[in-house]
């Protein structure tokens, strides 16, 4: 033996189980393997029977267990280490030094070479077999192989060999380490042995003729086989005997059978008394009877004789019957085509009702049509060969009727055409044979030659009110013994609804009424319908739909009977279930719905929970179980399945149906006890169908929606016999595989077992990938991640398939499910489920890897399975690359050499998880970039989108990691030649892009993200691209994306394109004119086809887009382009608008939802637009003012979608700063509109109200009196907020502070009307004015002591008095703003209601007793303790508040904004103080003596402060004022002639 053959290795090559990625490597293999598969078993050279070495090493034990030679044992044991053992070498080892342990490894490693032998016999079969089929993709190579190694037909010599070898065998002795067990399994392997080899003879004969020489050797094997061979001994006497007739059937041998005819006829004399070699005697005589020269004194016609004696029709039926093919296959088609040529001579010769009965005959006919496909076609050639059958069995009809249906199902069995065929052969049967004691004498008329005449019309059937068949007057009949055979045309199908009335004629006399013989017709015509119901539905839909009509009657009829008639029930719904269709499914549900056979729910209204189980489950329960039988439950269940499929919607139906076979049929297929293991295996299979068609259809179906969650929750274990199927492990598949004869048998068990694992795989993997990917584990994850009885996990069972080799779909399915365990079990170790089996698994997956033999689609699918790994599994990924850099070696093969899409998958997966020692592997291959990327680089673009889009990506991660610096030097070089390939890539992109027609790729989409991330990571971290470049590729972009959106397929690709626009848009970080235009464009068709219509993210990337574009237009930009976008923009704005109510009222829970987002979105864009075009005649076409207030009150009134309110009062903030929107806005009456509604918001919303403030502030700048009755209805409708407002600021936040200036700042405008406030509102006003005063005393005493800042921002800043000498942060600025605007603009506003100071200094006519005294006669300074609820100002205030922006104004390098502030602070404090000073002064109701304190007081508090300006003044005159940090004089920064002014009154007045 050579070291290197693995013989299911050899198998798995030679049959394409796997498919290497080249064929290349195939022939090679093929050819290496020469000695073997000419040799065959000859190979395994057998120990020297009179060699018995000391028994002391284990390979010594082994031979002699074997019967095998030293060396070969010694590579035997070897070769099973290498591919077959599951573990180390190490292991291994281990267990050869335990003695211990040595029965077992003794046991397992002769089945091993058992096992060998056979893969190698069914390997040199695969190989004759499929030389000249041209579907096999190896065909050629087989047929080279056996032209360049079998010239001299040493393959046929070899085979006999062999088979004399096999014959001749012994078993091994019984000794101490050969067991009776062993010796059992020898015999039954050697049977194998022999039936394999007669295979590979059989297909051998198909392509060259065995001679007399080959038939004298094989006839000496026959009847020598051992008595201990139990199992197979009729199949080897079968096979042997179609192998004989085969080889005596060919006519270029009869001159050669003449010679050795002696020796021929002493063979089979010696075989005659076997009744199984009987055919071979058969054609014997048939060889010589056809003879033109037959051979004289030939013993033929005694041969012939005796195997009719022998019942040889009998044995033809048994040999098409045989157990060892019980499905389709290439073996059963040439041993039935050969006993169908057999048996077409003895028809064509012979009487055959004088040879045999012609019920054996017609069993012989059966057996062979239903198991060759050639044979059938072959049937309806007129007189000849089967067809004298058929012709015979239709002239005894409807007397033969079973026979005839039989026949005809025998005939239809293999195709379509067939069945046609029999449907239009039923139709026009010749005759009509009935007893002649049926027709009354009176109506037949006698003539010469025993020739009747039918004087009147005859209904056979009448008695069961049929008509429908009848015998027309006139007809002839002759005469049969007791029997009269019309010569009619005759219906099948008319007797055959005859016969199902008459039954239920019987049955509604009861159940005793009903006969035996009717009720057998009405269950085989069942079983003819059931095959060819779906021809007979298009060749004759009348005869349909009566037979589906009749069927229904006897389910209706039979129900109530069915423990004794269950078998009729059974037939009758595996009928329906051939006849259901899409247009009848609702009606043959219903009514059996209405006969309480089928389940159903216990009440009406129930939830589909507790089911009634019909009188399936009582069948089932009562009656199948204790029988071991389940012909009802098997067509229920087959019925349910073609309801799935005719896509059924009655729920009443197909909700109990469904939920029955979960609850009772699918947690027992296991359980329940069976006849037989063909009884098993067919309720297994049907059931797990039936679960798989369910799993198929749409996932919002409701019944497929509560059996997903019933088997993943598994309330009473319905998922459990499932699992169990899915585990039953490669081992026992293999094992059923090695007892199947004949591979190519479907029908056989090892491949019944194989397509249960595989369902049941398929399916455990649909319900894995149905899990919601969030949330715990469901009761089935749980039962998959524990380990069984037996400790061990089912991922484990899932990794081990990858052994069985027969079937490599297998194993790729079960990595497929171990992938969805992966994705899912985010809390599950898989690495720890391996458990000891880890690094078994880690070896074998690395040797497919490395393998070039390796099947391509397995190679595939762990490279998918370590892709999802690498993020979900880290510990599995650890494993599979730890210890060495054979996996990534493996890999970068795979990745750069055989180009393999699933290595750069898991490339880009290393990537993108930033899985270090992969990348740096990869990084410092040579040429590793180079390779990657040649796709890139090339003038032809690769047609794999995916491939591009991978490579891209991983260019945009590698970029975005280095960010740009330390790249790569062979990165560099490929980036470098990349951008004069980016434009051809860009057409190539946008052209990929599916057009109307087409339906959108995962693809395409993925291809459009990572040349999106590719370009963006070019521009930031790559080479620079030239400008051209770039503006052809946004110009590109840009059209594509105006062009898909012009169509009406709106593909959810258009949001990644608009998103790669917007993003190349932020790369140029800047706008011109020609991108504006383009958006424009498309802005335009945006609209017309309306925003809403399209997928969201399109409209959120083209808004976002539209509103970048003009933030970043430079102010050279022409307002030109701009007009264009206002109508479009107004559309967008308006039609979001308009089904924004109803999806606000249908997302209550989501109040940041889709619609919200993008209606703010598209408001915002026309805010920031409005700035750049004032087109208020679009605005008013649309009547978006209007729309916009409504939208307000709508959300103000509902409390939802703020952001929108938010977004809409700034479009109309943004309309009030012109004159002509101002105007505009006042015709539509806001105090009407919107004043009320904002007032219950003021504190919910207070950004929403703010922004009220503001319009109704810049309404009254702009449009004054005409708008000032709108604003006093505001200040009187909101004076209790806006005096709220502004007494909270004696600990106030940020946001209170920002609102408290606006609102300080509408007061102040209202000031300014004063007196028509004072008419029209004098309450309103009293109490703002009030409320004002305070705000400025909050305002101050938080200016002089900036600690108190410290809990507006949320943390501490600086206490005490030595504030001022500290640093302030950028918050502590922007807070003292803040409040500086707010003081500014309250001083402002008590300023208007003082008379002016120079009137005061010249008293000029100014009526002092109608001013108010804003400020107390009080010298203290503010404070935030212990103060009333409204504190009032005093001059100690405003002198306090002067003194301070004085000595901050003294400070270097103020911010121009902030001195701006502090200086108008200190003018309108020292401008109120003095104004209200010279009132009190002048005010004639004081006395002289309380004025002359005031002058005192105030002379002493201004002279200070005149004296700080006027030293402030001369230090800056003495400052050379050269360094920046030397502080400004005062007198450069407050106005001199106003600070003379004060320093004068002081002076003259207070002095």
């Amino acid at each position: 033996m050579e070291k290197s053959k693995h013989m299911k290795t050899l198998w798995s090559i030679l049959c394409g189980t796997i498919q290497p990625s080249s064929l290349d490597v195939v022939g090679p293999f093929v050819e290496s393997a020469k000695d073997f598969l000419i040799s065959g078993l000859q190979r395994f050279r057998p120990r020297d029977e009179d060699s018995n070495p000391a028994i002391t090493t284990f390979s010594t034990i082994l031979g002699h267990a074997i019967q095998l030679k030293t060396e070969d044992t010694s590579e035997l044991l070897d070769c099973y280490k290498k591919n077959e053992y599951r573990g180390t070498s190490d292991q291994f080892e281990s267990l050869l030094k335990n003695k211990h342990l040595h029965p077992g490894l003794l046991v397992e490693l002769f089945q091993f070479y058992l096992k060998e032998r056979l893969y190698l016999l069914h390997s040199v079969e695969f190989l004759i077999k499929k030389a000249h089929n041209k579907t096999h993709p190896y065909s050629k190579i087989f047929e080279g192989f056996l032209s360049a190694f079998n010239s001299k037909d040493e393959l046929k010599k070899s085979l006999l060999t062999q088979l004399k070898m096999l014959i001749k065998s012994n078993a091994p002795q019984q000794s101490g380490f050969v067991t009776p067990g062993m010796i059992k399994l020898w015999w039954s392997s050697n049977s194998q042995e022999i039936l394999l080899v007669l295979h590979c003879l059989m297909y051998y004969s198909e392509i060259h003729n065995l001679d007399a020489e080959d038939l004298l050797e094989i006839l000496s094997t026959c009847g020598q086989l051992s008595s201990d061979i139990e199992e197979s001994f009729h199949s080897v006497w079968h096979m042997q005997a179609t192998l004989l007739v085969k080889i005596l059937q060919s006519k270029d041998n009869f001159q050669t059978f003449r010679f050795k005819n002696s020796a021929i006829e002493e063979q089979l004399e010696r075989i005659s008394n076997i009744a199984e070699y009987s055919p071979v005697l058969l054609a014997w005589m048939l060889n010589h009877y056809t003879s033109e020269t037959p051979i004289s004194g030939s013993k033929f016609q005694q041969f012939g004789e005796r195997a009719i004696e022998q019942r040889v029709l009998k044995i033809i039926a048994d040999i098409g019957n045989d157990n060892i093919f019980q499905g389709e296959s290439t073996l059963r088609e040439t041993v039935c085509r050969t006993l169908n040529d057999l048996l077409a001579v003895l028809v064509s010769s012979f009487d055959t009702e004088r040879l045999a009965s012609q019920a054996d005959l017609r069993a012989a006919a059966c057996s062979v049509l239903r198991g060759s496909s050639r044979s059938a076609e072959k049937f309806w050639t007129p007189d000849q060969g089967l067809n004298f059958v058929w012709s015979e069995t239709v002239a005894q009809f409807p007397l033969e009727v079973i026979a005839l249906l039989e026949l005809s199902k025998a005939v239809a069995h293999y195709s379509n055409d067939n069945k046609i065929k029999i449907c239009q052969e039923v139709q026009q049967l010749p005759n009509f044979m009935e007893l002649i004691d049926n027709v009354p004498d009176s109506s037949l008329k006698w003539t010469t030659g025993g020739v009747v005449v039918l004087l009147q019309t005859h209904y056979p059937y009448k008695s069961a009110g049929c008509k429908e068949v009848l015998i027309p007057r006139g007809a002839m009949g002759s005469i049969d013994g007791k029997y009269i055979r019309w010569q009619v045309k005759i219906n099948l199908f008319e007797v055959a609804l005859a016969e199902i009335q008459m039954l239920l004629q019987q049955a509604s006399f009861g159940l005793s009424a009903v006969k035996f013989d009717t009720l057998t017709r009405v269950q085989q015509v069942l079983s003819f319908l059931e095959m060819i119901f779906p021809q007979l539905d298009v060749l004759a839909p009348i005869y349909a739909g009566k037979f589906r009509q009749l069927i229904l009657s006897l389910v209706e009829r039979f129900g109530s009977l069915s423990t004794s008639t269950y078998e009729l029930l059974a037939s009758s719904l595996k009928c329906l279930a051939a006849a259901v269709t899409k247009s009848n499914a609702s009606e043959v549900a219903g009514k059996l719905f209405s006969s309480s056979v089928l389940p159903s729910r216990n009440l009406p209204s129930d939830s589909g929970n507790e089911i009634l189980p019909g009188v399936i489950g009582i069948v089932l329960a009562g009656v199948e179980c204790s029988q071991g039988s389940y012909p009802l439950t098997a067509a229920f269940v087959k019925l349910t399945s073609a309801f799935i499929q005719a896509d059924l919607a009655d729920e009443k139906v197909a909700v109990p149906c469904n939920l029955f076979i979960l609850r009772e049929v699918l947690p027992f297929l296991l359980t329940r006890q069976y006849l037989s293991l063909e009884q098993r295996d067919l309720m297994i299979g049907i059931s797990l169908n039936w679960l798989h068609l369910l799993l198929q259809t749409d996932s919002s179906n409701q019944v497929r929606q509560m059996c997903v969650r019933t088997l993943l929750d598994s309330p009473r274990g319905e998922a459990e016999s499932l699992v169990t199927i899915a585990a039953f492990g490669s081992s026992i598949a293999e094992m059923q595989l090695i007892k199947q004869i004949d591979w190519e048998d479907r029908e056989g068990h090892g491949l019944v077992l194989l397509r249960h694992i595989r369902l049941s795989l398929s399916i455990l993997n649909v319900l894995l990938k149905d899990r919601e990917a969030a949330g715990r584990m469901s009761p089935l994850e749980i039962l998959l991640s524990n380990p069984n009885s037996a400790g061990q996990h089912f991922t484990t069972v899932l990794a081990h398939y990858i052994f069985y080799r027969f079937d490599l779909r297998l194993a790729t399915l079960a990595l497929k499910v171990l992938k969805s365990c992966a994705n899912r079990w985010k809390n599950v170790s898989l690495l720890a489920c391996l458990g000891h089996d880890a690094s078994l698994i880690r070896n074998t997956w690395l040797d497919s890897l490395e393998s070039k033999l390796e099947d391509a689609d397995l190679v595939r699918t762990i490279l998918r399975l370590m892709a999802d790994s690498v993020a979900s599994q880290p510990g599995l990924m650890h494993m599979l690359v730890n210890g060495d850099d054979r996996c990534f070696r493996a890999i970068s093969h795979l990745l750069l050499e055989s180009k393999e899409l699933e290595a750069l998958e898991l490339v880009h997966q290393f990537w993108f998880q930033r899985c270090s020692p992969a990348i740096e592997y990869l990084k410092e291959q040579p040429k590793f970039w180079q390779q990657l990327c040649l796709p890139l680089l090339t003038a032809d673009k690769d047609p794999e989108l995916k491939r591009i889009a991978l490579l891209f990506q991983i260019l945009a991660i590698e970029l975005y990691n280095t960010c740009g610096k330390q790249i790569n030097a062979e990165l560099q070089t490929v980036l470098n030649q990349l951008p004069s390939h980016l434009t051809n890539w860009s057409d190539f992109v946008l052209n990929s892009l599916p057009t109307s027609t087409e339906k959108d790729k995962t693809s395409l989409g993925f291809l459009l993200s990572g040349w999106s991330d590719f370009l963006v990571m070019l521009a930031h971290y790559g080479p620079a691209t030239e400008v051209g470049t770039r503006a052809k590729i946004s110009a590109d972009v840009l059209e594509a994306l105006i062009g898909r959106a012009e169509s009406d397929h709106h593909s959810p690709l258009l949001g990644k394109l608009a998103e790669l626009n917007w993003m190349l848009q932020l790369v140029e970080k800047k706008s011109h004119n020609e991108m504006l235009s383009g958006l424009g464009r498309l802005l335009v068709v945006v609209a017309e086809k309306e925003l809403t219509s399209f997928p969201a993210r399109f409209q959120v990337a083209v808004l976002t887009s539209a509103v970048s574009a003009l933030r970043l237009r430079s102010e050279t930009d022409t307002d030109n382009t701009l007009a264009t976008w206002m109508r479009p923009v107004s559309l967008c704005v308006q039609s979001c608008l308009i089904q924004l109510p109803k999806l606000l009222l249908t997302e209550v829970n989501n109040p940041n939802s889709r619609a919200t987002c993008i209606t703010a979105l598209c408001l915002s864009l026309l805010t920031e637009l409005l700035p750049a075009v004032q087109d208020l005649a679009t605005m008013q076409e649309t009547y978006l003012l209007q729309s916009l207030i409504s939208t307000i009150q709508f959300c103000i009134h509902h409390r939802r979608g703020w952001e929108v309110a938010e977004t809409a009062l700034a479009v109309l903030l943004a309309v009030a700063r012109t004159d002509t929107g101002s105007a505009v806005l006042t015709q539509l009456q806001l105090d009407q509109t919107l004043w009320l509604p904002l007032e219950a918001i003021y504190e919910a919303q207070p950004t929403v109200y703010r922004l009220g403030l503001q319009l109704c502030t810049t309404m009254l700048g702009r449009q004054r009196h005409f708008f000032l009755e709108q604003a006093l209805t505001l200040a009187g409708v909101h004076q209790q907020p806006i005096t709220n407002i502004l007494l909270k600021l004696r600990h106030p936040s940020k946001d209170d502070l920002v609102i408290a200036t606006d609102a300080m700042a509408l007061l102040r405008q209202l000031s300014v009307f004063q007196q028509t406030w004072r008419l029209q509102h004098s309450s309103s006003m009293q109490g703002v004015l009030q409320a004002a005063s305070s705000a400025v005393y909050y305002g101050i005493a938080h200016l002089i002591r900036t600690g108190s800042f410290s809990p507006m921002m949320g943390n501490s800043f600086v206490d005490g008095k030595d504030s001022e000498a500290a640093q302030p942060s950028p918050a502590v600025l922007e807070l003292q703003s803040h409040i500086l605007e707010l003081v500014s603009q309250g001083l402002a506003l008590l300023n208007c209601y003082n008379p002016p100071l120079a009137a005061l200094l010249t008293e000029d006519g100014i009526d002092v007793a109608k001013w108010e005294r804003h400020l107390s006669p009080s010298f203290s300074t503010p404070s935030l303790d212990h103060l009333e609820a409204s504190p009032s100002l005093s001059f100690g205030t405003l002198n306090a508040v002067a003194s301070h922006t004085l000595r901050i104004l003294s400070k270097p390098d103020q911010q121009p904004n902030q001195r701006n502030r502090l200086t108008l602070v200190l003018e309108q404090s020292l401008s109120l103080l003095l104004s209200q000073a010279l009132l009190y002064i002048l005010d004639p109701r004081l006395c002289a003596q309380e004025k002359q304190l005031l002058k005192r007081e105030l002379g002493a508090e201004l002279g200070s402060f005149v004296e700080s300006i006027r030293r402030q003044a001369q230090r800056g005159l003495r400052s050379p004022a050269v360094a920046s940090s030397t502080p400004r004089p005062v007198s450069s920064t407050v106005h001199q002639s106003f600070l003379k002014l004060v320093g004068h009154i002081v002076q003259r007045i207070f002095k």
